[in-house]
């Protein structure tokens, strides 16, 4: 769909996904479809977008490891050395949460 992303407007976004969908062979279509018209997972998205944006994602993929969001993770050795490096450290005190943990409440 990433090539595509740009020939979708708003009047034409409900025939693109159907389109795109009826090429996923184990997608029940009609299903999709009512999905789609009814809305089902807009409050999903508007929270996931909101999340977002109060953590400061401008883009995907994006990263979090403990709570914080990486910067310049642009490989499989630099992710390693990351990883690597948050295991050597201790659990941080509620004093010093995260962006992550401040705007989802969640402790992990």
């Amino acid at each position: 769909m990433g090539s595509r992303q740009q020939a979708i407007k708003k009047d034409n976004v409900t025939a693109t996904l159907h389109e795109l969908a009826a090429g996923i062979p184990e997608l029940d279509i009609k299903q999709f479809d009512t999905c789609v018209e009814q809305e089902m997972s807009l409050g999903a998205v508007i929270r996931d977008r909101d999340l977002a944006a109060r953590l400061g994602v401008r883009g995907t993929p994006t990263l979090f490891l403990n709570g914080e969001q990486m910067h310049d993770i642009g490989n499989g050795p630099a992710l390693h050395h990351a990883l690597e490096e948050a295991l050597g450290r201790t659990e941080a005190g509620p004093e010093n949460a995260s962006p992550y943990r401040q705007a989802t409440g969640n402790p992990q």
